[in-house]
């Protein structure tokens, strides 16, 4: 940034500040503020020429502190006075000032961010999504009677002390955070992230990888000193069931995993996958070559993978790096190809249809009462509108007066933050989850472009953390990050459970009637789904005899 000097006739414009990165259009716009001359009619010259709005101001000769341009145009709308009050622009601000700023507009302080040491924008997104886990914050109550234990000079053990140091630092001041002591105890523990690239400066690395690589070294450090924090915080039961399709009379066989994220794969040959869910039946549905122990040689089975058990968060990846092989024909290598196609996700995550039998029979408790809440509000609202137009009759009867236009009510936030953030297990599971985070890459290949984090704040409000920039966001801009272009694509998505309390009611038998009547709707709804399957079998069979 530099500071230089503008005469305009008679008049002198000292100390103004010039962006040598900026546009000659961006400079105008800001002589005007000083003159009134519009953009578009301005001259400026510099060393005896006019210069040109394509021109590269930091290529100017001889451009430094002090230095003079001209500036040819005349006022409109108002005459030339005495700029009394100096333009000050958002990025001029001090953090202080930027928190006052955006506390009164938002009424609440801005975040923090984390400084770039090198192209670590990739754990930077990755650390603010994991912030928004409150039970990590909670890792501390069970680390300090510990700390004599822990081995000081080994890195990984350190690491969830250094992670709630970085997140105790995020809420006690107003300045962009310095990462270094963690990013070193990174580097230390996992080398596979201490690459080195051009210029002597590490590689871009791969934020799922890092998500992934971080947690399950806080879970396990955790494991070994007793702590159940991490205990199904992302854990969940995966139940997978084979079937030979080549065999009906060999049993289907069963079996369980542990798996800590949910795929979301967009690659389907010629049937492209539009949102998450279709991505999630891809991944959870297939068929697989294996040996058979009835046939006695390899042959094709069914796989279907049901979830069994609930984490308190989602991981959802969306498989957008795939390997694309050489190519002689077109002299290509083999490497890492991205798929920009646009895959939309709700803010409301309904895992339910991929649930086990034995988990939705579970769950339907815990939707029969959200069921249940829901026709007692609509009830209750119902009887108030019948008192309301009961008494605009009477009113009316009453009065020739014409009857006074009622105000429509505000719209409430479509998130309940109290359920939203609530402690797990004291209401009934639903298999619902709320959108909390999302981590976005830009660019082309994994090993480059940027990433940002997103996370939520309340109610609508967002933060989009681009390393230190920091600024709010809207659910609305959050969901837009689907993809479809070289615009920040959704990659990592983290959901958080919502649980739901039961009422007290005076007979607890209307649970059980909702359970039975939501049970017997799912088997007509089953029954006309097999009716139509039948319904759509036959006419295939009657071609093929008529053949």
């Amino acid at each position: 940034m530099l500071k230089v000097n503008v005469k305009w006739g008679k008049t002198k414009f000292s100390d103004v500040e010039l962006d040598t990165t900026q546009s000659l259009e961006q400079f105008k716009c800001q002589l005007f503020s000083l003159s009134f001359i519009p953009a578009e009619k301005q001259k400026v010259m510099y060393k005896g020429k006019v210069l040109k709005d394509d021109v590269e101001l930091d290529k100017l000769p001889g451009l430094k502190n002090g230095a003079i341009f001209g500036l040819l145009g005349t006022a409109e709308g108002q005459e030339l006075k005495a700029v009394k009050v100096k333009t000050r622009f958002v990025e001029d601000l001090t953090e202080e000032e930027k928190q006052e700023l955006y506390k009164e507009i938002q009424g609440m302080p801005l975040p923090v961010g984390l400084e770039n040491l090198g192209n670590t924008c990739y754990l930077n997104s990755v650390l603010q999504v994991l912030f928004k886990v409150k039970e990590i914050q909670n890792y501390g109550a069970d680390l300090i009677p510990r700390m004599q234990t822990l081995n000081q000079e080994d890195p990984k053990e350190l690491l969830p002390i250094l992670f709630l140091d970085l997140y105790s630092k995020t809420q006690t001041t107003t300045s962009a955070i310095s990462p270094q002591q963690f990013m070193m105890a990174i580097l230390k523990s996992f080398p596979q992230f201490d690459v080195p690239g051009e210029g002597g400066v590490r590689m871009q690395q791969d934020a799922e990888e890092a998500f992934s690589t971080l947690v399950e070294s806080m879970e396990s450090q955790a494991d070994r000193m007793g702590s159940k924090v991490f205990e199904n915080l992302f854990k969940f039961t995966l139940e997978t069931t084979m079937k030979n399709t080549e065999n009906e009379e060999e049993e289907p066989t069963m079996e369980y995993e542990i798996s800590r994220k949910l795929y979301c794969h967009i690659d389907n040959q010629n049937n492209p996958i539009n949102n998450m869910f279709d991505g999630f039946k891809l991944s959870l549905e297939g068929t697989i070559e294996k040996n058979s122990p009835t046939l006695e040689r390899n042959a094709v089975y069914n796989k279907v993978q049901k979830i069994s058990s609930l984490p308190s968060y989602f991981m959802v990846q969306f498989v957008r790096f795939v390997r694309k092989g050489a190519s002689v024909y077109a002299g290509t290598k083999e490497t890492n190809t991205k798929l920009l196609r646009a895959v939309s996700y709700p803010r409301v995550l309904d895992v339910y249809e991929f649930c086990s039998d034995t988990l939705k029979a579970e769950l339907d408790k815990g939707r029969a009462e959200v069921t249940l809440q829901h026709e007692e509000e609509t009830e209750a609202m119902l009887s108030n509108k019948d008192l309301e137009e009961e008494k605009e009759i009477e009113d009316k009867s009453l009065t020739d007066k014409k009857p006074v236009e009622k105000k429509k009510k505000k719209k409430g936030p479509v998130i309940n933050d109290e359920s939203l953030y609530r402690q797990h297990g004291l209401g009934l599971d639903t298999g619902r989850y709320e959108l909390v985070g999302v981590v976005t890459h830009k660019g082309r290949a994994i090993n480059s472009g940027h990433y940002i984090g997103w996370t939520h704040q309340k109610d609508d409000t967002w933060c989009q953390f681009d390393d230190d920039i920091v600024k709010f966001a809207t659910t609305e801009e959050i969901l837009d990050l689907k993809g479809g272009g070289d615009w920040h694509t959704a990659y990592i998505l983290l959901y958080r459970r919502v649980e739901i309390i039961p009422k007290q009611r005076a007979h607890k038998e209307e649970i059980e009637k909702k359970v039975e009547e939501m049970t017997d709707e799912k088997k007509e709804e089953e029954m006309v789904d097999e009716k139509k399957e039948e319904e759509d079998v036959k006419p295939m069979e009657d071609g093929l005899d008529l053949q």
